[in-house]
C-alpha cells in the first residue's frame, strides 16, 4: 500500500518540487488492518506533507520493523494467530489437457477478468471475455457514492 501511496502522490509531489525519497523493507511488511481506514490514514500523511512540506524539499518514507522477535512473541498465543510468513514464489497450474466443449466466459473486464482472459489465451483457449454495467462516467459517480454513502450498486 506504501507502494500505492508513493505513486499515487508522485506526480502532486512534483508540482510542488518535492522528492520523494523512500527506505522500504526487501521483505513484505504485512499489516493485519482495515484497508480502507489504512489507507486514508497514508492518504492524510501524504497530503499533509503534500500542504506543509517546503518547496523543493525531500519527503522521507521511511518503514522499519523493529523488534519483530518481541512482537511475533507478544501476539503468539495458544491459537497462534501471528507468525512469520514463507516467501513462496507463485507458481501458475500446469494447463488443462482436454478439449472444452464449450468456451470459457469471462463476465467483468476489470483487472482480475483481463488477467484471467490472458492468462487462459496464454494456454490456448479462447474465451469470452463480458462486460456488464454502466458506462465509465455513471460507474465514477457510483463509485462516489459508495465512498459517501457506503452504498453499493450491485447493477453498476
Amino acid at each position: 500500500m506504501i507502494y500505492q501511496a508513493n505513486g499515487e502522490f508522485e506526480e502532486k509531489f512534483q508540482i510542488r518540487h518535492l522528492e520523494l525519497v523512500s527506505d522500504l523493507p526487501d521483505d513484505s511488511v504485512m499489516i493485519s488492518a482495515d484497508g480502507r481506514r489504512l489507507w486514508r490514514v497514508l492518504e492524510n500523511l501524504y497530503n499533509n506533507a503534500f500542504k506543509y512540506a517546503m518547496e523543493s524539499s525531500r519527503i522521507y518514507v521511511d518503514v522499519a520493523v523493529r523488534d519483530e522477535e518481541k512482537i511475533l512473541h507478544r501476539f503468539r498465543g495458544k491459537e497462534n494467530l501471528v507468525c512469520r510468513s514463507v516467501q513462496e514464489e507463485y507458481r501458475f497450474p500446469a494447463s488443462g489437457s482436454r478439449k472444452r466443449k464449450s468456451p470459457v466466459i469471462i463476465v467483468g473486464t476489470g483487472p482480475a477478468g483481463l488477467f484471467c482472459g490472458y492468462f487462459l489465451a496464454l494456454h490456448g483457449y479462447r474465451p469470452i471475455l463480458l462486460e456488464r454495467g454502466r458506462c465509465v462516467e455513471e460507474r465514477q459517480r457510483d463509485v462516489e457514492a459508495f465512498w459517501e454513502t457506503g452504498k453499493l450498486d450491485t447493477a453498476s
